[in-house]
């Protein structure tokens, strides 16, 4: 084996595996899993890593490295079971950007997520795929026809509802990095729609404490009737230089300019009439096609790479937050941006539009706000000892209000790809009610666990020997329990 130290430095691997293969077909693929399965070497599947938890990287481990998988085929008269219509295929390394421009080439739309650096076919649509349309068409997993994938015994398999239903069902939303490896999906797509996007500011700079927050809450008692007309938005909350709201990303599918201002009036009429004053003023423009609206909001956002001052972490809160006990939801909002706690917000209301009939969360389901949060940045985050504090905090002072208020058992629950790695009762907040199925799927199609990804299906039989880190890292040895 190599040494991690290189010459004269100081610096080792870490959590990153040892050796990488850059896979350009499926022969490659299945020799690695059966090199894998008989040396008994730890395998490590990653696309463009952007899970949050660590899912795509392990110490000591052989990565298959799908980024270069990147064909994509437009399949105009496709036809095969629960679909006949227009469809793509597309190769694993596909990303977000990459599959909105060939259907923005071929006069199609198709759903995905917001960030256009993220590999399309792997965890974002094992992962549910929360998308900016599922106000109009539902979660993108919904929209898979067919896989074709790679198992643990090395086959190359085609999964559909007519072929390996089990494995269609759990790979649409039951998390990736577990069940196979994904070569190509197929997806159907949609017609062309028109979208508005749009923007605005509030803030207590030029207004009032009282009626920042006045203005506030009446954007909280509006919202669900936005989302449910096909709005999603994706706005910051915070207190510094003053408590803030900003709309950085307000995306109304399928509507059009007469009709997005239809819904939006009344709140901009209640503002006018409480002279509560924007900082700045609500704009929108108006577009006719999917690519056009993405390309002026997040597609020209230069995502950062991830940061080391904080954790990252979430929640799903369903609409009956806003429904049935909006006041005990609106004040933990006001209390957790007013203590300095960080608040990334999507308002959305995803309909049952395709075939439900898979392992997305049922939380998603429910969904009325997916607030990202994370661990307080102004604590040290440099050493174990400091990570554990501030993950402490976060579990404890920032999390856990948010699970008190919209439990499990009340359509709450975690994203799966963008959560804390140490959320307690993981398989209840990532999976709802669908892990004793899920489990059942693992232990049929893997059942000697050549695949594992952290809080992935089938991951509580191993544990990462990592020492005292602070947090759950992959840096170390990965061994049964």
């Amino acid at each position: 084996m190599p040494k991690n130290d290189t010459d004269g430095k100081s610096c080792t691997l870490g959590g990153y595996p040892e050796y990488a293969v850059k896979v350009t077909n499926v022969a490659q693929i299945q020799l690695a899993i059966n090199f894998a399965r008989a040396t008994n070497l730890r395998l490590v599947i990653k696309n463009t890593g952007h899970c949050y938890l660590g899912k795509s990287i392990g110490a000591g481990a052989l990565s298959l490295w799908m980024h270069n998988m990147d064909q994509i085929d437009y399949l105009p008269n496709y036809k095969g079971p629960g679909y006949s219509g227009p469809a793509f295929k597309v190769a694993a390394g596909v990303t977000v950007r990459q599959i909105y421009e060939a259907a923005d080439k071929y006069d199609v739309t198709v759903l995905g997520a917001v960030s256009w650096s993220v590999g399309w076919a792997g965890g974002m649509i094992t992962g549910g795929g929360q998308n900016p349309l599922a106000g109009v068409y539902g979660m993108s997993a919904d929209h898979v026809v067919a896989f074709q994938v790679v198992t643990a015994n090395g086959r190359f398999i085609t999964v559909s509802e007519a072929s390996n239903p089990d494995l269609f069902w759990a790979l649409r939303g039951g998390g990736g990095g577990t069940f196979a490896v994904i070569v190509s999906v197929i997806v159907r797509v949609h017609p062309k729609l028109n979208v508005v996007t749009a923007g605005w500011y509030l803030d207590a700079s030029n207004n009032s404490l009282e009626d920042f927050w006045k203005g506030t809450k009446k954007f909280y008692e509006v919202f669900l009737d936005w989302a449910e007309s096909g709005i999603y938005s994706f706005f910051i909350m915070g207190n510094q230089p003053k408590p803030f709201l900003s709309m950085a990303y307000l995306f109304a599918a399928n509507h059009t300019a007469e009709s997005y201002d239809k819904v939006v009036k009344p709140f901009f009429d209640y503002l006018d009439t409480n002279n509560i004053t924007l900082t700045k003023p609500h704009t929108s423009v108006a577009h006719n096609n999917f690519y056009s609206a993405y390309q002026a909001a997040w597609g020209s956002n230069n995502f950062p790479i991830g940061l080391d001052n904080s954790l990252p972490a979430n929640r799903i809160v369903p609409r009956r937050n806003f429904q049935e006990k909006f006041n005990q939801t609106y004040a933990l909002i006001k209390e957790h941006v007013s203590a300095g706690k960080h608040l990334l917000g999507y308002h959305k209301t995803p309909v049952k539009y395709a075939n439900t009939n898979n392992a997305i969360s049922p939380a998603w389901r429910e969904c009325g706000m997916f607030m990202v949060t994370s661990s307080n940045k102004s604590m040290d985050h440099s050493t174990p000892e400091a990570l554990k504090l501030a993950n402490k905090d976060l579990q404890e002072n920032i999390l856990q209000p948010w699970r008190d208020i919209s439990p499990v058992s009340e359509g709450g629950g975690t994203y799966l790809n963008e959560a804390s790695v140490e959320e307690p009762d993981w398989q209840e907040s990532f999976y709802g009610g669908y892990y004793p199925k899920l489990s059942q799927i693992k232990r049929k199609w893997d059942p000697t666990d050549v695949f594992y990804a952290t809080t992935a299906v089938g991951s509580e039989r191993w544990v990462v020997q990592d020492g005292e880190q602070g947090v759950q890292t992959q840096n170390g040895r990965l061994c049964r329990v």
